[in-house]
């Protein structure tokens, strides 16, 4: 049976409207099968992909309404995961220390904060993961080497 895919298998989207059912979107897969005079015969399928479609549009749209909430912040906000390592901020965070987008994403974790207050960031960091909550005053440091209370 393997000799029948030789082919290269070419994948695309493409929306249809179907009468009776309304507009749909569509995964198409096909390719061709070869034979001893060439290509004999093209093999497809078509996968209604509009509910996978939907959510991912669904998701995309509150993405960028939470991302548009908490850039609206006046102060700074940023989420970490356990270790310290920035997941994302609000532009008013990338104001106040300096860093670009991507220039703070390429930095290890708590790199913008001050040496001496990194035990304790990151022991109320586990803290917040046990408990739900915690609370810590620490330094951050800006681009240009200001320390921020």
């Amino acid at each position: 049976m393997d000799e029948c895919f030789q082919g290269k298998v070419v994948k695309y989207e493409m929306r249809n409207n179907f009468p009776g059912i309304g507009e749909r979107d569509l995964l198409v897969s096909y390719f061709p099968v070869e034979g001893p005079a060439g290509i004999e015969r093209i093999v497809g399928v078509l996968q209604d992909i509009t509910d996978r479609k939907r959510a991912e549009e669904a998701l995309q749209n509150e993405r960028a309404f939470t991302e548009s909430i908490i850039d609206s912040l006046p102060d700074i906000f940023y989420v970490m995961d356990r270790t310290g390592q920035q997941l994302c901020w609000n532009k008013n965070f990338e104001k106040i220390v300096g860093y670009s987008r991507e220039e703070f994403a390429s930095l290890a974790p708590l790199a913008n904060v001050v040496e001496d207050d990194r035990p304790l960031l990151i022991s109320k960091v586990q803290e917040t993961f046990a408990t739900g909550s915690a609370t810590a005053e620490v330094h951050l440091l800006t681009k240009d080497g200001r320390k921020i209370p």
